[in-house]
């Protein structure tokens, strides 16, 4: 195929019977459309920039003129309206070749030095005047148009130069008259024009020749700028290499009036004059291209690409912007920190840098120099490697001004320089702040943050910024540093941290995110534990730098980062130097940790023992983390390094000796006894005859023994005496010289022997072996009471009890542990008492010793107990028992336990029957009630104390338990006291134990029963009385018992079990009420008996089913001969009988039970129900129907139809309130119940049970047919309501009885007044007639609808949209044609109704009448019209901002002609007025272009307007975004940009391919298509002077991702709806005609694309 197209072309080519016909160009839509359409403000001005640059010109002005000249004096008015610009410059004149471009489009200058490439800026001038005219030199050139074709024309003039130099001059005559530009913003234009130009240096702005702003650059001679070898000078691709850098200062000076202060023309003008200092930085770039790339790029840009270009920034230093006048708006652009930059193509461009300095290259733009071209294949690897170059040529001036900084730290502040001069210091503070600040603006001028609208300039410019560098340099603590040896501050690290660069505080707020995005890429670390054992290897560590790295450390182990081996790398780096010592020692080699407490820090210590300057400041547990083996310095170890080392001083130096003996005296028993050996054979004991061991001196009490010859320890309080006598000083000489010297002197006795012995003793002095030689010693002399001395205890023994002291004197010696204290107490209780001169007081030394040598203050409680059981004086008994109580109550006698007491001691009240006088605690109880019981009772005086003695005041549950097992009552009146007692008690009892007990008594039978085996007894008989024992003992007592289980009645189960086991003998002693009421009981509890699964219940209830015990009725006919007829009038009699349930019936036909008299249940539910849950059955269940009709034919009669009318008429009554009982719901029986009327009805019935046989006559009947049911009624009986009623409840419901039969009779019978008097809703009988009625058509449809295949609310859309589309065709139509399709439902029926509408005569399917237009109107589209409702909807639902109005440039033709007018309302419209409405549909299409600025503005407004769907003009306030796919975004002022590109980047594209897809359609440019985002506001889309706005958000709301053909038809009216504000703002007819017309004009193409597959998206 691709060969015939090859051949085809050439034989085309080659023919020569046809002409050549060259291609024609409509220069004014040429011109007016794009070249003079440039996007950007101030386009023209910065062309003739260029130019004038290019030229060579120094100087440029720029002249604004009014209409007038104004008169001298006159004010000078800014804001009046310009009719002429002047631009102006002192470059080279025009030559002849320059005159030929200029007149040429798209000849570029061929010059590779020259920006311009493209050859059509100079059209920029038309965009705001008709015809410019140029003068330069001599020479001069107007231009003018003919229709629409430009043409030139060239003149000559004399030669004029103005102060010496030629000026080539732009006059441009305005269009429109403007105001001149904003002051700030055009000035602030200028000023960036100016910063990057090679020769043009000053340009001047005049107002009416009056000069308003001048701007002057002064550029200083440039300077080489050094960089390292080190540093990348390719691009990637190779195409440009770095030959040289140079930096040039610059400096620009602005003089401008103040333009709310001018005066006028010829006064007294203030000017104001403002500086700033900066400096442009130069790269030379070398360029090498191949071969296949210059070609492409001379094909593009009409010029051969340069062997040599250059690249260029500015850059302001610290100093400069300190310097510069950085607060005025005109200049401060020039230098935009901390904003982003501009691209320069010459001239500044829309693209930002990304970092905060302008850049100018030889970048090659698009078509208007706004943006950096990125689609072109070769032109775009240009602009990315010129772009990677930039970003070199910023990293070379980073690195150069870093390097300037690093000079002046080393300069002003030397390596490790601290200065112990605060003043000094803080100068050097001072310094580094200031070259810190400096160095935090370089960082942040140096940012590169994401550039707009392209971010690809500033990803390109952080690669070469990075790419191939050394690691960057940042200032640091260190001063300048690469940044990978720079570490992030800490505060935990800053204590012992000193030699490794950290960020300074400034830096790292100042240059957050830089900080971030180096740590993020790993350039910039934390301090590691690596950093730590680096720094601590190179140097020795002071005491407060160590406590600061311990201090870290414990923050590591506490947050579990500390690793084993790191533990043990920084203890074996750490070597620190106390500030005590004389050499430094290894952290690794520390043993212990000081306590001040036990031992001072001013005393010797070991070498291993950490400063305790520095353990102070951390708690013992923390030490104990930071090394396990640390163990504090024990009294005992330190005592050792003491003895050895400091021995000489300590035997020496009494002063040093004392504070030593001082630590020893504080510290812990087991500390002192491990620690005393070492002092024990050192004379270290300061006495009165100089230093001695501690074994050869005596402590000064031993002189109360007067032996004065013995060396004495020296006083010191801050020596104890119990290291004293653990080192051995002796307290007292030997027991055997005081006995060999005192006892056997007879001037001493025992009373004294003992005080010495007790001072002695009190102090500690006394040892165990001495103690026990005392204790063994009988050298004591006691007395005891014989029995035959008289006593002289009173009835109270309160002052024996109060320990009176009894004084005896004895001659036999006794141990002490054969005596008790001398108290008359125990005296009088027959026990031996020590003989005591004086007044015996139990808490003095003396007691104490002979208390240690045993000497007993207490009787033993079991020698007491004997006393108390079984001395032969009830005196004494009385009083060991009140001794006992006295010492319970006093807290001794810890060891009594009543539950182990084997004396019976305690008193106790007679009993009857019994001698005993005295119980163990256990074996009586305290309250007096339990005596009842048989159980003894404590004496009455002992009561008070009874717990306190361990009696308890009742015998426990278990106890009272076992006694009604082994005793019960066995007489009512012993039960009675006995039960009340116990009724008291029953919270302690086991009653489930006291259940299976036989204890109650039945004295009528003279037997025991359980509680469960009896009941209570009631007033009257009570139930089943001789089945079952009835007892009452009292209300208390029964209480007790009910407790205990005893019921007030059988239970249903026992009541049943009696009934169904013996039920002729329980009907026959109850009687036929008595048995009734059983059958109640059992009734109303047979679930509760279901429920119980015991396997007792379970066969009683299986037993229930068969067994004949329910009472059941039987009638007895009144005469046996009679007829039914007779029968039924008379009375019948009435037996009982017990039957079981299978032969008993449930009634629920009268008749029945009339006709076969069965035997049945008493006719309440209640009963009904129990019989039946045991298998009775109801009797219309057992009788059997057949119904026959008799002679004739089924025929509809008017009664049959009468009949039907009514149970129709009547259902919703009968219906009412049988919710759960329906059987035949009112559709069934509307549907499916036929009426019929035959001559006779008989019917048959029989009694199952029995087979017994009635037949009657009936009048009416319910009978099953082929396919339906059928009512049939006989025509010779009379309708009676009744049996209709009974008929029709049978039928309809799924259990009926006579009740319901009653009821329906009546609303079959009665009027409806007399129904609506009875208070029954009539009203909703005539309200459901209709709604059966529409419920059946709702069935209907619904199952047509389900045919479809489509869903309910698919049709609902799909008809909604049809319906709209085509109003002329009713709802019903629409629907039909819809269901009609088999598949694609939606196209197939559009298809459908498209051809019904050209099939139509007149396009409309009803017979709507079309509303006579008005002579002055446009022919209208209606809302019946195809697109007019459609409109409407879009308008109404979902409002549209009208645009600003925009005149057509060809309206409809006004419409005079009377009958042409009338023509139109019954035919088509004429074909030249469709042909002129054609073409200027056409022409506002082509009128649509790109909006061209970075913002949208739009003030609220208000229009006031008849019947508009989007009254209020919401105001919008856009800024641009981004440029994708070739589509400009916008987004509200207040969101950010990237953000928004990157969150919604997939709906932004999609949204754009469909709007592409709908520009094609209509043949709209895609440069007319703009997308937005707001974040609030009902507007959809609106139209800016031609410039189309469409709205994310609605896109997206709206779910248009996801439904595309409902996409294209809402974007395609909504474009519809736009496009008609080119002819119209407000919305009305007009608006609505333009609207219909779009719609209608462009439809095919819209159905084409929903059979169309979406388009790729990477392909817009």
């Amino acid at each position: 195929m691709n060969s015939t197209f090859d051949e085809i072309r050439r034989k085309t080519l080659s023919q020569t019977n046809t002409e050549d016909e060259k291609v024609e160009v409509n220069q004014r839509h040429l011109i007016d459309k794009i070249l003079a359409r440039y996007s950007a403000e101030y386009t023209f001005y910065r062309e003739l920039m260029q130019n004038s640059d290019d030229a060579g010109a120094s100087a440029a002005q720029i002249r604004f003129y009014g209409k007038e000249t104004p008169k001298p004096n006159s004010k000078i008015d800014l804001t009046s309206k310009i009719h002429r610009v002047v631009f102006r410059n002192n470059g080279m004149p025009f030559r002849g070749e320059d005159w030929n471009r200029l007149r040429k489009i798209a000849e570029g200058n061929p010059d590779e030095q020259k920006i311009g490439a493209f050859g059509v800026g100079f059209y920029s001038l038309f965009s705001i005047c008709e015809e410019p005219f140029v003068i330069s030199g001599t020479e001069s050139m107007g231009f003018y148009w003919k229709g629409d074709q430009l043409f030139t024309k060239r003149g000559n003039q004399p030669e004029s130069k103005e102060e010496g130099e030629n000026w080539t001059s732009f006059l441009m005559d305005m269009r429109v008259p403007d105001r001149m530009p904003d002051f700030n913003e055009f000035g602030k234009f200028l000023a960036r024009s100016l910063g990057f130009t090679f020769n043009l240096k000053k340009i001047s702005v005049h107002f009416n020749d009056f000069t308003i702003l001048q701007l002057e650059k002064k550029v200083s001679p440039s300077k080489p700028l050094k960089f390292s070898s080190k540093f990348p000078t390719k691009s990637k691709m190779g195409y440009f290499t770095l030959d040289s850098v140079e930096t040039s200062p610059i400096s620009m000076t602005l003089t401008k009036v103040d333009p709310k202060k001018l005066a006028s023309y010829g006064g007294n003008n203030e000017t104001e004059t403002l500086m700033l200092f900066l400096r442009v930085v130069n790269g030379n770039l070398k360029v090498s291209l191949p071969k296949d790339v210059i070609v492409e790029m001379e094909r593009s840009t009409k010029k051969k690409p340069p062997s040599k270009t250059s690249i260029q920034l500015m850059f302001l230093s610290s100093g400069e912007k300190e310097m510069s006048a950085m607060d005025n708006p005109i200049i401060k652009d020039l230098a935009p920190f901390p904003d982003q930059g501009r691209i320069f193509i010459g001239f500044p461009t829309h693209q930002t840098t990304g970092f905060s300095s302008h850049l100018a290259g030889r970048f090659i733009p698009t078509v208007e120099r706004e943006n950096i071209d990125f689609v072109d294949k070769f032109l775009q690897v240009w602009n990315r490697e010129l772009l990677l170059m930039g970003g070199c040529l910023a990293r070379i001036v980073y690195e150069d001004e870093m390097l300037q900084i690093a000079k002046s730290h080393e300069t002003a502040i030397p390596k490790d320089s601290h200065s112990e001069d605060s003043r000094e210091q803080e100068v050097l503070d001072t310094v580094r702040e200031l070259l810190e600040t400096r160095a935090i603006h370089l960082s942040n001028f140096f940012e590169i943050k994401f550039s707009t609208p392209s971010p690809i300039v500033s990803q390109m410019i952080e690669m070469g910024f990075f790419s191939g560098f050394p690691v960057i340099s940042l200032y640091s603590s260190h001063g300048v540093v690469p940044a990978n040896m720079i570490r992030l501050p800490e505060e935990s690290f800053k204590g012992f941290m000193k030699n490794t660069p950290v960020l300074l505080k400034n830096t790292m707020k100042e240059c957050a995110e830089t900080i971030k995005k180096l740590e993020k890429y790993g350039v910039i670390k934390p301090i590691s534990a690596e950093d730590v054992i680096l720094e601590l290897q190179k140097r020795v560590l002071t005491e407060s730098e160590t406590l600061a790295l311990l201090t870290w450390m414990l923050q590591l182990i506490k947050s579990g980062r500390m690793t084993q081996q790191l533990h043990s790398n920084l203890f074996e780096s750490l070597i620190f130097k106390s500030n005590n010592a004389e050499k430094p020692i290894q952290l690794s080699q520390i043993r212990y940790i000081l306590n001040p407490k036990t031992i001072p820090s001013d005393l010797p210590q070991p070498i291993d023992t950490l400063p305790y300057s520095v353990s102070k400041q951390f708690a013992t547990q923390d030490l104990q983390m930071l090394n396990r083996h640390w163990t504090e310095m024990t009294v005992p170890t330190w005592a050792s390094f003491i003895s050895t080392v400091h021995s000489v001083e300590l035997t020496t130096s009494p002063h040093f000796s004392e504070k030593i003996l001082g630590v020893l005296s504080r510290c812990t028993q087991k500390s002192m006894e491990l620690s005393v050996g070492f002092f024990k054979d050192k004379d270290c004991i300061v006495t009165n005859v100089g230093m001695k061991k501690p074994s050869e001196c005596y402590f000064k009490s031993v002189k109360l023994l007067k032996f004065d010859d013995l060396p004495m320890v020296v006083d010191n309080k801050n020596i104890s005496e119990k290291l004293l006598m653990a080192l051995g000083v002796r307290t007292h000489v030997d027991l055997d010289i005081i006995f060999e010297r005192l006892v056997h002197n007879k001037t001493w006795d025992h009373t004294q022997l003992v005080k010495y012995l007790a001072s002695i003793h009190s102090s500690g002095q006394l040892n165990a072996a001495e103690k026990d030689k005392l204790a063994a010693s009988s050298i004591f002399p006691g007395s005891i009471r014989t029995p035959s001395e008289t006593s002289y205890i009173l009835e109270t023994s309160y002052n024996y009890l109060n320990g009176r002291t009894k004084e005896v004197k004895g001659q036999e010696k006794f141990r002490a542990n054969q005596l008790f204290i001398p108290l008359e107490m125990f005296y009088e209780l027959g026990l031996p008492i020590i003989q005591w001169d004086g007044k015996w007081r139990s808490n003095s030394d003396e007691s104490k010793l002979l208390h240690s040598i045993g000497l007993q203050f207490q009787i033993p409680l079991a020698t007491l107990l004997t006393i108390a059981t079984n001395n032969e004086m009830n005196s004494v008994r009385k009083l060991a028992v009140d001794y006992l109580i006295y010492s319970l109550k006093n807290g001794e006698y810890k060891d009594y336990n009543p539950n182990t007491v084997q004396q019976a001691f305690l008193p106790i009240i007679p009993m009857a029957n019994s001698k005993e006088t005295q119980r163990k605690p256990l074996e009586c109880y305290a309250d007096p009630e339990c005596g009842v019981m048989g159980f003894p009772i404590l004496h009455p005086l002992l009561r008070e104390n009874a717990r306190l003695l361990g009696v308890a005041d009742h015998p426990n549950g278990d106890q009272l338990i076992k006694l009604l097992k082994d005793s019960p009552p066995r007489d009512g009146k012993t039960a009675t006291l006995q039960f009340e007692y116990l009724a008291t008690r029953i919270s302690q009892l086991n009653r489930n134990s006291l259940q299976n007990i036989s204890f109650i008594p039945i004295e009528e039978k003279n037997i025991l029963v359980t509680p469960n085996g009896c009941y209570f007894k009631k007033e009257g008989d009570s139930l089943g009385g001789e089945f079952f024992d009835y007892v009452d003992f009292g209300e208390k007592a029964n209480s007790f018992l009910k407790q205990c289980g005893v019921k007030d009645e059988p239970s249903p189960l026992e009541l049943a079990s009696i009934v169904v086991n013996n039920p002729v003998e329980f009907y026959n002693k109850g009687g036929k009420d008595q048995y009734l009421a059983a059958l109640y009981m059992i009734a109303a509890n047979m679930s509760s008996i279901k429920s119980n699964n015991s396997s007792t219940a379970q066969k009683l209830i299986e037993r229930m089913k068969t067994a004949p015990f329910l009472l059941a009725t039987k009638r007895i006919p009144a005469g046996a001969q009679l007829t039914i007829e007779e029968a039924e009038r008379e009375e019948d009699q009435l037996t009982y009988q017990l039957a079981s349930a299978s032969q008993i019936s449930l009634i629920d036909n009268g008749v029945f039970l009339k006709i076969f008299s069965p035997l049945y249940c008493k006719q309440e539910s209640f009963l009904e129900e129990f019989y039946r849950s045991l298998g009775s059955r109801w009797i219309s269940e057992q009788v059997n129907e057949k119904f026959e009709v008799k002679g004739g034919m089924p025929e509809e009669t008017k009664r049959t139809q009468s009949l039907r009318d009514l149970i129709l008429e009547r259902a919703p009554l009968l219906y009412d309130n049988q919710k759960d009982n329906i059987k035949h719901d009112l559709q069934f029986i509307t549907t499916t119940l036929k009426f019929y009327e035959y001559p006779s009805i008989e019917v048959k019935r029989t009694f199952l049970p029995t087979n017994a046989v009635k037949t009657q006559s009936a009048s009416v009947a319910i009978v099953p047919a082929a396919k339906n049911w059928c009512f049939i009624m006989s025509k010779s009986a009379e309708l009676d309501y009744f049996d209709v009623a009974e008929a029709l409840s049978k039928f309809i419901l799924k259990k009926s009885n006579l009740q319901d039969s009653f009821l329906w009779s009546s609303l079959l019978s009665s009027s409806l007044s007399v129904l609506e008097k009875r208070g029954l809703p009539v009203d909703r009988i005539i309200n459901v007639k209709q709604a059966v009625a529409a419920k059946i058509a709702k069935e209907e449809e619904r199952k047509a609808q389900m045919a479809t295949g489509m869903t309910q609310a698919q049709e609902g859309k799909n008809i909604q949209l049809l319906k709209n589309m085509f109003p002329q065709f009713d709802e019903m139509t629409i629907k039909e044609v819809l269901r009609a399709q088999k598949e694609d439902h939606f196209n197939k029926a559009l298809e459908k109704l498209m051809e019904m509408v050209q099939n139509s005569e007149n396009g409309h399917r009803g017979k709507e009448e079309v509303e006579e237009k008005k002579p002055e109107e446009k022919p209208s589209s209606s809302s019946s019209s195809l697109f007019g409702r459609l409109s409407s909807w879009i308008g109404g639902s979902t409002p549209v901002v009208p645009s600003v109005v925009q005149q057509a440039p060809i309206p409809p033709p006004p419409l005079t002609n009377e009958q042409k007018i009338q023509k139109m309302k019954n035919e088509t419209l004429p074909r030249e007025f469709n042909n002129q409405l054609s073409q200027s549909l056409q022409r506002a299409i082509q009128q649509c272009r790109s909006h061209g600025k970075e913002t949208v503005q739009s003030h609220l407004s208000v229009q006031k307007v008849t019947k508009s769907f989007c009254d209020i003009t919401h105001g919008q306030s856009l800024k641009q975004a981004a440029r994708v796919s070739d589509i400009e975004m916008f987004v509200h002022k207040s969101m950010d940009p990237e953000q928004i590109l990157t969150t919604y980047s997939q709906p932004i594209r999609k949204f754009i391919v469909l709007l592409k897809e709908l520009a094609q359609i209509y043949g709209l440019n895609n440069d007319a298509i703009h997308v937005y985002l707001d974040s609030e506001g009902p507007t959809i889309a609106f139209n800016s002077n031609n410039s189309l706005f469409f709205n994310l958000r609605y896109y997206m709301s709206l779910n248009h991702e996801e439904n595309r053909k409902e996409a294209l038809t809402y974007w395609y009216l909504t474009f519809a709806h736009e496009l008609a504000h080119a002819f119209v703002h407000e919305h009305n007819s007009d608006h609505e005609f333009y609207l219909s017309s779009f719609a209608g004009e462009f439809i095919s193409g819209l159905f084409n694309k929903f059979n169309s597959n979406l388009p790729n998206e990477s392909s817009n």
